[in-house]
């Protein structure tokens, strides 16, 4: 198992410039040898992954706060650097371009886990190291051939009822930080809605407010030195209808 960030560049990022349009979800079947609602400490089982549909290429970040990775089996036409395992975020990442002669991408892990659970509520899908994103290439009149991008989630089937994951209202770390000139604050919101980001002083004084309606999917707002000339330890809010998340980033001199 690979330790580090599968591209290189610990930040959402993106396999390709594509049509921002998405067009729908890439699925990932999760089935486990493991009971999926009667998961306890000390326990350790294999999850298989499995895509629903052929897909040009995908990303995504894993979360899984209460397991542990103990060894991930790639697929085929996958390698080790296909995965990358970040033990102290209790994340993994994983990048692959699907060659043409594969139909079904699928990879195996074997988790150890630290506290009892249900295995849908202990995986989820995230754009929080690496951005989640599938691509298609589509053929009708509307998009004329183009590459187009996918939404991913997970689905779990426990005793016959499915359960589909996708990825949740997510607020990223800045990038870069610390910053001078500039810096990008992305998140993640699960439908197209409005939301309002905030950026305060160690006092707690409004420094920058900017809101707007932003799509379904990924996000990211651009800060400029011009915008906010405050150097030292900051905080930056982002309200949405579905929560509010609150981060630290630091303005260099």
């Amino acid at each position: 198992v690979k330790i580090g960030d599968v591209n290189t560049n610990n930040v959402p990022n993106g396999l390709m410039e594509v049509e921002e349009r998405t067009l729908g979800t890439l699925l990932f079947d999760v089935t486990s040898s493991a009971k999926h609602s009667d998961i306890k400490p000390g326990d350790v089982f294999t999850v298989d992954f499995t895509a629903d549909e052929k897909v040009l290429a995908y990303q995504f970040t894993m979360n899984f706060p209460d397991l542990d990775v103990l060894d991930i089996q790639p697929g085929e036409g996958m390698r080790d650097d296909h995965f990358a395992v970040f033990n102290e975020d209790h994340a993994l990442t994983t990048s692959f371009e699907v060659p043409d002669n594969i139909e079904t991408a699928t990879f195996r892990i074997t988790f150890r886990a630290r506290a009892a659970g249900q295995l849908n509520k202990m995986l989820a899908v995230s754009s929080r190291i690496t951005k989640a994103e599938a691509y298609t290439m589509t053929n009708d009149e509307l998009t004329n051939d183009e590459i187009t991008r996918l939404e991913v989630a997970f689905r779990f089937n426990s005793d016959g009822v499915f359960t589909i994951a996708p990825v949740g209202f997510e607020l990223y770390q800045n990038t870069p930080n610390p910053w001078v000139h500039k810096t990008q604050v992305g998140f993640h919101l699960p439908e197209t809605a409005d939301a309002t980001l905030t950026v305060y002083d160690e006092m707690g004084r409004a420094l920058f407010s900017e809101t707007a309606e932003f799509n379904q999917g990924y996000n990211a707002i651009l800060i400029e030195h011009a915008l906010l000339d405050a150097p030292g330890v900051m905080y930056y809010t982002l309200e949405t209808p579905f929560g509010k998340a609150t981060r630290k980033m630091v303005q260099a001199q």
